[in-house]
């Protein structure tokens, strides 16, 4: 799903597990976290992902909740439960011909003196190696 919103060329944003709603049902209390909020131009999506065959009552009740949630909050809902036949086969074609937009040769990845006692390693932000430039961030952010 991720993949497919990210060839949307109406998504603004997507956020991965944006918020917990909590609901009441048959007397009991229940919760549950949509997989993704998507901003487009055109609204704002929920979208939960449960394949067909794993979809039971109780998360029945929960893409009710959750949709009407969505209604009151003037967004959209969507229960993602199976792909239609030849969607992996252009999702696949599309993302083999990608290009990375922002990670262009001639930048590096430099150490840098600790001056303030923590990790002390600068990555460009257009570090031509996604990897490396992914770990530093993740490492930096650990201190």
């Amino acid at each position: 799903m991720l993949l497919a919103l990210d060839f949307a060329d109406d998504a603004v944003e997507v956020v991965s597990r944006p918020l917990k709603i909590s609901f009441g049902t048959c007397g009991k209390r229940r919760s549950r976290i949509p997989d993704y909020l998507a901003v487009t131009h055109r609204g704002v999506w929920l979208i939960d992902i449960r394949p067909e065959a794993l979809i039971k009552g109780a998360d029945r009740e929960s893409f009710a909740a959750i949709a009407e949630v969505a209604v009151a909050c003037g967004w959209r809902y969507a229960a993602a439960a199976r792909w239609r036949e030849h969607a992996f086969a252009g999702l696949d074609a599309r993302a083999s011909r990608r290009r990375l937009r922002f990670d262009r040769p001639g930048r590096c990845c430099s150490p840098r003196p600790p001056t303030d006692g923590g990790f002390g390693v600068t990555c460009c932000r257009r570090d031509p190696c996604p990897v490396r430039r992914a770990l530093a961030v993740v490492v930096q952010s650990a201190f």
